[in-house]
């Protein structure tokens, strides 16, 4: 919830229509690469945050050591989850998802199941909170601490968590708020905002080390086979769910039904292979008896982060 708040307030701050499509026109192979968004209301948001992790990181490295604090696999974690956001925002694929359903899922995909397991495993909260000065780091540990501890605690339950995710998912893909996010810029920020503070929350909440195992697996399992359900809805289904695509994937060689389902085949083979995997991985965490049951201290690993020697 920390990660979620935090890293969404940031975006809705700086840049509340960022996350919106273009002017709607069909967009052929022809014209693609003539379609780049270099709108600083996505670019300037994107750069702060890039510059504040990575300032954050580099002084604690300079003062604790290369890798400590943050490890640089998880500073590569979060560098990378910054690049899958430019391919989700910036380049063609973000108007190309106002002519194929496809283009759209891939970036909701990009959004949800990609880079937000990547951003949480870079340990934002901690590098930002280093790139403050050291008396504000001192103040912005205990404000986070006390201040959104106790509803961290609640919304940050795995199962809770996934089920949240979950309910995002199938609401915003429902014809009547997907096609209403397509026609209205601003309902359509309000979906990827939606989309992406959910799956933020609910991949912090799986990929705590200190959450349950045993429910962090079956969270994932959870939002593994209610998206292999809406993928089986769209690959399965006799007729386009989504009328204002209306003809617009002849244009690129596919029928609307064919394009609808190869948004399916994304959602069941890509969204659900990074789930799957998720739930290999915590499952095996689960079976071992020393991680089966370990407990969450509330918020104790940002406090012990920015406390002690490591302020100075």
């Amino acid at each position: 919830m920390k990660l979620a708040a935090a890293f969404v307030g940031l975006l809705m701050t700086v840049a509340p229509p960022a996350l919106a499509h273009g002017d709607g026109l069909p967009i052929s192979p022809v014209e693609i690469w003539h379609h780049w968004s270099f709108d600083p209301l996505v670019c300037v948001p994107l750069l702060v945050v890039h510059w504040l992790y990575g300032r954050g990181v580099m002084r604690a490295w300079k003062q604790a050591g290369l890798g400590r604090i943050v490890p640089t696999w998880r500073a590569a974690c979060f560098f990378t989850g910054e690049l899958v956001l430019v391919g989700a925002l910036i380049t063609p694929l973000d108007p190309l998802g106002e002519t194929l359903l496809s283009a759209h899922m891939a970036q909701h995909i990009l959004l949800t199941a990609i880079a937000p397991p990547l951003l949480v495993l870079g340990m934002p909260i901690i590098a930002w909170t280093w790139a403050l000065p050291p008396s504000w780091r001192r103040v912005g540990a205990t404000s986070l601490a006390r201040g959104l501890g106790a509803i961290a605690d609640v919304l940050s339950r795995p199962v809770l968590a996934g089920l949240v995710a979950t309910a995002v998912m199938w609401a915003w893909h429902a014809p009547a708020l997907f096609e209403a996010a397509l026609v209205d810029e601003t309902i359509h920020t309000i979906e990827h905002i939606t989309f992406f503070a959910g799956a933020l929350l609910a991949w912090q909440a799986v990929l705590s080390p200190y959450a349950s195992a045993v429910a962090a697996a079956g969270a994932t399992l959870v939002v593994f086979m209610a998206g292999g359900m809406l993928g089986g809805v769209l690959c399965l289904a006799p007729a386009p769910l989504y009328y204002w695509y209306g003809n617009r994937a002849l244009l690129w060689g596919m029928s609307p039904l064919e394009d609808q389902q190869l948004a399916g085949m994304l959602m069941w083979v890509v969204a659900g292979g990074v789930y799957l995997a998720a739930f290999a991985v915590l499952a095996f965490r689960a079976a071992d008896p020393a991680g089966a049951g370990r407990s969450r201290p509330s918020h104790g690993i940002i406090r012990a982060s920015t406390s002690s020697r490591s302020m100075k």
